[in-house]
């Protein structure tokens, strides 16, 4: 087909998400509904579970498929997804997390035996080597490379997927996560009451779930050591299994009382925009929204150079302060830095800001998707 063509044509695309709770990928997943292009593609979403804040968000001008209540399992699942798929025969179907990726594979099995022109699309926005077993990985291995395009949402990601998967490059492409600066900004001045964000005593923030990768045990151990030298408070945004257990360790190394537990929060920028520092302790990432969304509302960042997403954010020393996963030392004396050097910490918010601007905005990132999009079609 032709550029002129391509360009003239409405493309039929069915985006399938499982739920629309506060995580990074449902978040893009909804940016994209919301902002691709309405005089060149024609969008569907389907779902499996309607929980979640992010789904009153979504637009009115496009038909919902709703499974929630209805699938039961796994096989009930492909079952579903490959009908609709079959029924609506979408120019394009496009997920971006493994519970959809991968069925979405053995739906594009029986597309190529039954010879529909559905193309496959997928992002991979997580690192598959730090949480998954050999047979998911065999898995992965043999979908994926059955996809006709496949978004990985850092660089090096990009690189695992081409050296350790054997995607082929031409299959490849980087897709930064996007950010609405336009829509973080106005979010983040909206009014807060938080007693230490109004105090002389800075304030630390973090936000994130309470899983095993995201290392919240170090965050606390981190805190401590901090205040051993500068007095500070610390406000965890987040919720999930691990809680009980990192509140614990808050008590045992006597700094309870300096951290507040705000459980999941609709709005955090409200809160790391009038925030000290922003911190990140994570064992792996893919792109983390929050270290975007952080440099967006100008909070001067602290992260570990989680594989893969960190890197591409805060790319050097000019941007905020990158350690080595698990470097407790390091990660103590960069926030030490910051709060000690305000002039410095202003310096590297401006410059992250301005680099995010640049390279994550999402009207850039939906235009990219787009055209790759009508690339394979």
């Amino acid at each position: 087909m032709t550029d002129e063509l391509r360009k003239n044509i409405k493309i039929k695309i069915l985006f399938v998400i499982g739920s629309f709770k506060l995580g990074g990928a449902e978040r893009q997943m909804v940016y994209f509904i919301k902002n691709v292009n309405r005089l060149h593609f024609k969008p569907f979403v389907c779902f499996f579970h309607a929980d979640g804040p992010l789904i009153n968000e979504l637009p009115d001008d496009f038909v919902k498929i709703n499974f929630s209540g209805k699938v039961k399992g796994k096989i009930s699942k492909l079952i579903y997804l490959t009908k609709l798929i079959f029924i609506l025969n979408p120019d394009v179907v496009y997920s971006n997390l493994a519970g959809t990726n991968l069925p979405l594979g053995f739906v594009r099995i029986f597309s190529s035996i039954m010879k529909r022109k559905t193309r496959y699309v997928i992002s991979v926005v997580n690192n598959i080597d730090f949480f998954s077993n050999s047979i998911f990985k065999y898995v992965v291995r043999k979908f994926y490379a059955r996809m006709d395009l496949i978004f990985a949402c850092a660089s090096g990601m990009y690189d695992q997927l081409r050296d350790k998967f054997g995607i082929p490059e031409h299959k490849l492409s980087i897709m930064y996560n996007g950010v609405d600066i336009d829509f973080i900004e106005k979010r983040s001045s909206e009014p807060v009451s938080h007693s230490w964000l109004d105090s002389d005593m800075p304030c630390l923030i973090t936000v994130a779930s309470f899983l095993p990768q995201k290392k919240l045990d170090d965050l606390i151990k981190v805190f401590e050591k901090v205040n051993r030298e500068i007095s500070c408070y610390l406000l965890i945004v987040g919720d999930g299994d691990l809680r009980s257990e990192i509140e614990t360790l808050a008590v045992s190394l006597g700094v309870k009382d300096r951290i507040d537990f705000l459980g999941y929060q609709y709005n955090s920028n409200k809160y790391v925009s009038r925030a000290d520092i922003f911190v990140s302790t994570s064992s792996f990432e893919g792109m983390a929204l929050v270290l975007l969304e952080a440099a967006i509302v100008g909070t001067p960042i602290v992260c570990t150079d989680a594989p893969f997403g960190s890197r591409d954010v805060v790319k050097d020393e000019t941007m905020g302060v990158i350690v080595g996963v698990g470097d407790l030392e390091s990660l103590t004396d960069g926030i030490l830095r910051m709060l000690r050097d305000k002039e410095h910490a202003k310096m590297v918010s401006a410059n992250a800001k301005e680099h995010v601007k640049t390279n994550f905005d999402l009207k850039t990132i939906v235009k990219k998707f787009e055209d790759r999009i009508r690339s394979i079609i």
